[in-house]
């Protein structure tokens, strides 16, 4: 391979590199402290004996610890369900899981969502609720509760939505860069 190809090659993928990053979505997690590592509940709602604690966690050093009528919540600005890609946490409970997790949405719905694994592993057990959304409703509340007997531990909640990368000015300005630089080189190495 030529210099001049070896040239050509590096400048093409670097260009696509930059398209890339300026017009691929992005998962944003729309949940608060979402493994709550803040070692408290900042950003969500709690009650009825919960605790965030760090004698169990799924990853990090805390997590939720409820036991009974335990609950946590999260309230978000409406999120289109056609735009969350994944809802989901990880839980264990000796036995397995037994919580009931209640989705309400913009138009005073709500849903009720009962997450069983009774009988199953006692280790961490990934729970997706996504395919449990009202498609063409927005998000507007996530509240679980309820394990008896427990304690139960959540930890890691992930609301992800796509989102666009911003197009700042330095991303636009190495995009218009790259172009000029293989524009260029094409002219100079096409004669």
């Amino acid at each position: 391979m030529t210099i001049a190809n070896r040239l050509h090659s590096y400048l093409t993928t670097a260009c696509s590199v930059v398209i890339l990053s300026v017009v691929s979505p992005l998962a944003a997690n729309e949940f608060v402290n979402a493994g709550f590592e803040t070692g408290d509940f900042t950003g969500w709602t709690s009650g009825n004996g919960a605790t965030a604690t760090s004698s169990e966690s799924h990853s990090g050093s805390y997590s939720f610890s409820g036991v009974s009528n335990s609950f946590v919540s999260q309230t978000f600005t409406a999120i289109d369900t056609s735009s969350i890609s994944e809802l989901s946490f990880w839980g264990k409970r000796s036995g397995g899981l037994f919580d009931l997790v209640v989705l309400t949405y913009s138009d005073s719905t709500s849903e009720n969502v009962l997450v069983n694994t009774l009988g199953g592993s006692s280790d961490w057990t990934f729970v997706n609720l996504t395919s449990d959304l009202d498609l063409g409703k927005s998000l507007i509340s996530f509240l679980i509760y309820g394990t008896t007997p427990g304690p139960a531990y959540l930890d890691d909640f992930n609301l992800a939505t796509s989102s666009r990368v911003p197009e700042g000015a330095t991303t636009l300005t190495m995009l218009g860069l790259a172009m000029f630089s293989l524009a260029t080189f094409r002219r100079r190495f096409a004669q």
